[in-house]
């Protein structure tokens, strides 16, 4: 595949996106084949990647892993209640974010302080307001369930700032990184708080975090095409 034609990829998961989202608006439900569309034309285009210089893109099979977690992520968040799809649905996500740091960790140095400084809000956050709810004070396992989902959360993000901010791939998958992070936010406030004034906004940004990945991946082989990964993440105090 000529390098110009890569720059086409990116555009293949918005459109999917866009059409699940006015689904949805349409017919007030969600089409299980179209809601998972975007994320799985993510986990293609990642397999197409490797397939065009497998020695320098041995993680995107991680990331294409890490798109079908976000799948079943996504169907199993759609079929609460009761409690335990929710678990099953973070359980999923969680392993997501195992798949996006691990891409992260082989290409930025990971920083303890950043970590520290993303994770302190978001464990006031959840101690000082998600787990005195309800829902959550009354069970147990869906309450360490989002505790871990929390923590994973902030160091998927964390792993992702490029602090020396060299590719403008890095930023552009910190950003997408942000984006799941925020729709997290909103379906935490939607399921605990009550609170669905954004929930309007989860999907769209669940999507655009999808987007944005596979464009940084894009943007990487396209720009540094012969620049090979990391043998092993490294980590840092910065």
């Amino acid at each position: 595949m000529n390098k110009k034609h890569l720059l086409i990829l990116p555009f293949i998961p918005p459109v999917l996106a866009i059409s699940a989202l006015f689904y949805r608006i349409l017919f007030h439900t969600d089409n299980l084949l179209l809601a998972g569309s975007p994320a799985f034309s993510c986990s293609i285009i990642c397999v197409l990647v490797y397939f065009i210089s497998p020695a320098n893109n041995r993680t995107v099979l991680v990331l294409a892993a890490s798109f079908i977690f976000s799948i079943l992520g996504d169907l199993f968040l759609k079929l609460r209640p009761p409690d335990y799809w929710f678990v099953l649905g973070i359980s999923s996500f969680f392993m997501a974010h195992i798949g996006f740091s691990f891409y992260s960790l082989k290409r930025v140095k990971f920083s303890w302080l950043v970590f520290a400084v993303v994770l302190v809000p978001f464990l006031i956050w959840y101690f000082a307001v998600l787990l005195p709810t309800n829902r959550l004070s009354n069970n147990g396992i869906l309450a360490f369930a989002v505790f871990l989902y929390v923590a994973v959360s902030c160091f998927s993000l964390s792993a992702s700032i490029d602090l020396k901010g060299r590719s403008a791939a890095s930023w552009v998958y910190t950003a997408g990184i942000a984006c799941i992070l925020t729709s997290d936010c909103f379906i935490a406030a939607g399921n605990f708080l009550r609170w669905q004034k954004l929930s309007f906004l989860v999907m769209p940004l669940y999507y655009l975090c999808h987007t944005l990945i596979i464009l940084s991946v894009v943007l990487r082989q396209y720009l540094a095409p012969h620049q090979p990964d990391k043998e092993g993440g490294s980590c840092g105090s910065n």
